[in-house]
């Protein structure tokens, strides 16, 4: 019977693994709210220089298309001249609510999570950590605000995330002394909910019931406006650093 017992669990487990990758249960929703902290925007030159253009803490609603992360007129802060590429940087703490359909996101809870993936496109990578310091993460009456750290590239020191193109864009963008620069991301979080049940991250990691919040693998687009020209990234041609 015991024998019986382990090899229904084992069978469970593996059916979990198996669902889909960077997926730790059965069961999943969408986040309904995703909101985070730009810290940096910088471009580079056609010489390869990247210049630091904008610093500050603005937040940002990944879930809001309408609207830009953020709008720079130029004048006084980015030289005139052509520019390849283009570099955002977040901070690593988010606020996530939701809910996988059954859990919800407890008001007031906190959440750090640790591991190996160095890259967006290499999640979730070997989870190293699971903390809750104001736990439990979840409930099932409604969803609230859960504060959520993505130390996702546990080797790296630093508390942000930065995206670019991985190659220059096709046509540079021409900044005057006029310009306004205008950037949109936006995120797919239809799996990015999860009940995770002790052990199923990782050895003994969560060590109790947990529902877990999970970056895609990649952003769905990136869009650069700058006066009347307009340079759509796709997720696919985007590096994103954890």
């Amino acid at each position: 019977m015991k024998i019986l017992k382990i090899a229904a669990a084992l069978a469970a487990f593996c059916a979990i693994q198996a669902a889909a990758p960077g997926r730790f249960a059965l069961a999943d929703g969408a986040a309904t709210q995703f909101e985070g902290q730009l810290l940096g925007v910088m471009i580079e030159t056609a010489g390869g220089q990247w210049i630091t253009v904008w610093e500050g803490d603005e937040p940002v609603n990944f879930l809001d298309s309408k609207n830009p992360c953020i709008t720079l007129p130029s004048k006084g802060k980015i030289p005139p001249g052509k520019y390849i590429n283009l570099k955002l940087r977040f901070s690593e703490f988010f606020t996530v609510s939701g809910s996988d359909g059954a859990y919800m996101t407890r008001a007031g809870s906190s959440v750090v999570i640790g591991g190996t993936a160095p890259t967006m496109d290499r999640l979730p990578g070997e989870i190293l950590s699971y903390e809750e310091t104001h736990g439990p993460s979840w409930n099932t009456q409604e969803a609230g605000e859960m504060k959520i750290h993505l130390n996702y590239d546990y080797q790296d020191k630093d508390d942000y995330i930065e995206m670019y193109r991985r190659r220059e864009f096709q046509d540079p963008i021409v900044v005057t002394e006029k310009s306004v620069i205008k950037i949109w991301v936006s995120l797919s979080l239809s799996s990015s909910l999860q009940l995770a049940m002790p052990g199923t991250l990782a050895l003994r990691i969560p060590k109790e019931k947990a529902l877990v919040f999970i970056l895609p693998q990649k952003i769905s687009e990136m869009i650069v406006r700058v006066d009347t020209s307009t340079i759509f990234v796709k997720g696919s041609e985007m590096v994103v650093e954890l």
